[in-house]
């Protein structure tokens, strides 16, 4: 498998885990000193990125939609879909 394929194979792998609530699998793409910074938080090590995803997933995640996937070599950007739950708040 060329770096292409793996790296295409690793960006499907961690949306489908993360979609399934699968975190012992979507760790073993993961490398341990990752880094995430954007708007939905920020998490320094596998250990932040897998508590913030699960965190996401237990408490407003309703699905989760891979739409795109640029792959080249080691790189990849993806374009997903994170459906989340509502709350309607009641009227007085």
């Amino acid at each position: 498998m060329d770096a292409t394929e793996t790296t295409r194979a690793a960006a499907t792998t961690y949306f489908e885990a993360w979609r399934d609530r699968d975190f012992d699998r979507l760790r073993t793409v993961l490398a341990p000193e990752v880094e995430f910074a954007g708007v939905l938080g920020t998490a320094h090590g596998a250990d932040e990125c897998i508590a913030g995803l699960r965190g996401m997933a237990e408490s407003i995640m309703t699905d989760l939609t891979l739409d795109a996937r640029v792959v080249e070599g080691q790189d990849a950007m993806t374009w997903f879909d994170l459906h989340t739950a509502t709350t309607r708040r009641s009227r007085p």
